[in-house]
């Protein structure tokens, strides 16, 4: 009993303490028979602030895959509904296994779930309200103990990037190096004062 309890209180002491790298879920499906050329993007997020730096990062990213983000519907191979946000707290489950005490157990925490979503569907058969089911989606998220999604964002967004619109066989955890704004200024000072070499 003894060792179950260390244990879960050192389970907790992890998930709960200042995170300093997260680890993200990502999985990503297509059954799209053409390369998309172009997307028509529609944030269908219900996370309304800082909705401008969240739509100009995700615009950089699928620049970034060599995508053309038409300004229009017609003009554009697939329709790419955007949504990324934070839910409210909730209770989690965890499970734990201790064979070496006899057994494991479950217990709840209080987590927030963080998450960016791609959901595409081809614009020739797009038909506004009426129910599709989408060619393409590709996600990423995160169980957090805290509820800040602007420090999380950049980093799942990086997760999830090469694997947009790709056919995963399986969800992949990938682990993220959280880095603040200091630390991101830190580093970027120690870059630039590293000597260049020449070619």
């Amino acid at each position: 009993k003894k060792f179950k309890l260390l244990f879960f209180m050192s389970l907790i002491f992890i998930f709960a303490s200042c995170e300093s790298s997260i680890d993200v879920n990502v999985n990503s499906k297509n059954n799209l028979t053409k390369k998309t050329k172009s997307v028509y993007l529609i944030n269908s997020s219900y996370y309304t602030q800082d909705s401008d730096y969240y739509e100009g990062e995700i615009k950089k990213v699928l620049l970034s895959h060599g995508l053309i983000i038409a300004k229009n519907a017609a003009d554009s191979d697939l329709i790419l509904f955007v949504s990324y946000g934070v839910t409210e707290p909730f209770e989690k489950t965890v499970f734990f296994d201790c064979d070496n005490a006899g057994g494991g157990g479950t217990e709840k925490i209080t987590v927030f779930y963080n998450y960016i979503s791609f959901t595409g569907i081809e614009t020739k058969s797009y038909k506004g309200q009426e129910f599709i089911k989408p060619q393409v989606k590709s996600y990423v998220s995160y169980y957090s103990s805290t509820y800040n999604f602007k420090l999380f964002f950049p980093h799942m967004l990086e997760a999830i990037t090469p694997y947009i619109g790709k056919n995963l066989e399986k969800p992949l955890t990938i682990n993220k190096i959280l880095l603040d704004e200091e630390d991101k200024a830190k580093k970027k000072a120690e870059e630039n004062s590293k000597p260049k070499t020449k070619k």
